[in-house]
């Protein structure tokens, strides 16, 4: 009985040891195996982070292409509800010389875009204008004076000025043609736009036949007395000052354009002295803050200031000037600063 005892014995032990032989292999296998991850952990990681942001880039330029179409929607739904070609349209259709320009930087173009930097988490709007902003988040004029396009900008109000900023303020145009020769932009030769953005190199004349069936109309120019002189084929087609496209014959001096009537279809015209001015009547007086001094007025984008005083909607000049034309903006300033704007009745 010992005898078998001890076989049995020898016989279980020997089972053990192949089951801890199996074991140990297993251990060993699974050792390596970890190891392999381990040395994989770092390229998943990796791919794992590369994907995350992946998915964040796409994620944001969705949002970034989102935030592009709301903005281009409002902007698009605003000049389809007339937000600035029906008011220009309607303002020839009166005998007035709008300008548009200050009337879209001011509540349409801008505004546009600093809502869609809203939507893009920008903290606000850069824009290559020439005009600067002071310490209150005031407008002011550029130092390059031949290129100032404060002017343009005087319908901003406070809330959108105080989001923006003018990078070539203070930056003459020579200066800014030079930096972008020498960083290779193709722009630095490029001349300046006059035109009306929205022409797009249609002339007014035929824009304002397609668009607002302003087309030609024979109609007689006057003098200052009421006498025809000529003739003209719209009244539309002239604003106050104008000479070219007047088709008089057979006088001594040069006549500009006084006056347009487009109700009686005519044109009153007559010299140049005839269109000086130092009472000028205005309409949609807009002052920042509601108040501020007027010391100065600019009647036109790159004419020069003119002292001046204002007194509710009529505005007193120390020297007179050419009449600007009915619809035109008068901007007023105090020094540098743009304080207001108002529409010339």
């Amino acid at each position: 009985d010992r005898h078998n005892l001890g076989t049995v014995d020898e016989t279980h032990l020997a089972e053990l040891q192949d089951q801890l032989a199996e074991a140990a292999q297993v251990h060993e296998e699974a050792a390596a195996r970890l190891e392999d991850l381990q040395e994989q952990l770092p390229i998943l990681e990796d791919a794992r982070r590369q994907g995350q942001q992946r998915v964040n880039t796409e994620t944001a330029t969705t949002a970034q292409l989102t935030a592009k179409l709301d903005a281009l929607r409002t902007l698009q739904d605003k000049v389809q509800s007339g937000g600035k070609l029906r008011p220009w349209l309607a303002a020839h259709r009166r005998g007035r010389t709008p300008n548009p320009c200050i009337r879209c930087n001011g509540s349409l173009r801008l505004d546009a875009m600093l809502d869609l930097a809203g939507r893009l988490g920008a903290r606000g709007l850069a824009t290559g204008h020439y005009a600067r902003t002071g310490d209150g988040g005031e407008l002011l004029r550029a130092t390059d004076r031949a290129k100032d396009q404060s002017f343009m900008l005087a319908g901003l109000d406070e809330e959108s000025l105080a989001r923006m900023e003018f990078p070539l303020g203070d930056l003459t145009k020579e200066e800014v043609r030079k930096l972008a020769a020498e960083a290779g932009l193709e722009v630095a030769a490029t001349p300046d736009s006059q035109d009306l953005c929205f022409l797009a190199g249609v002339g007014r004349e035929a824009f304002l036949a397609r668009f607002g069936e302003m087309g030609e109309v024979e109609g007689e120019i006057l003098d200052t007395e009421g006498r025809v002189i000529g003739s003209h084929r719209g009244a539309h087609r002239y604003t106050v000052g104008q000479r070219r496209g007047l088709e008089i014959g057979g006088l001594e001096e040069p006549f500009y354009v006084l006056e347009t009537d487009p109700r009686r279809n005519t044109v009153t015209a007559g010299p140049a002295d005839s269109l000086q001015r130092r009472e000028i009547r205005l309409t949609d007086v807009r002052l920042r803050n509601g108040e501020g001094r007027v010391e100065t007025v600019k009647l036109r984008s790159h004419a020069p200031a003119v002292a001046c005083r204002l007194e509710g909607e009529q505005l007193h000049l120390r020297s007179p000037v050419r009449a600007p034309a009915p619809g035109q903006t008068a901007v007023f300033l105090d020094g540098d600063r743009v304080v207001g704007c108002a529409t010339i009745a």
